[in-house]
């Protein structure tokens, strides 16, 4: 079984913190710009519901009239 030696034990453990951070900023990075585009997401989701509708009234009348 291997064992720590205690002075190397609290060096690790800021390394994992360190890169516990790094991971957060990215996250975080990630999660702003999803952000910044997301009311362009829903306009544009928006727009083609209204256009499927419109295409398929259209279809509608076409078959009845």
């Amino acid at each position: 079984m291997a064992t720590i030696v205690p002075d190397q034990e609290p060096a690790l453990n800021l390394r994992e913190q360190i890169a516990r951070i790094d991971k957060m900023q990215a996250e975080i990075t990630q999660i702003k710009l999803n952000a910044k585009f997301e009311p362009w997401r829903v306009y544009l989701a928006a727009v083609a519901s209204a256009v499927a509708l419109f295409g398929a009234a259209a279809a509608f009348l076409k078959l009845i009239g």
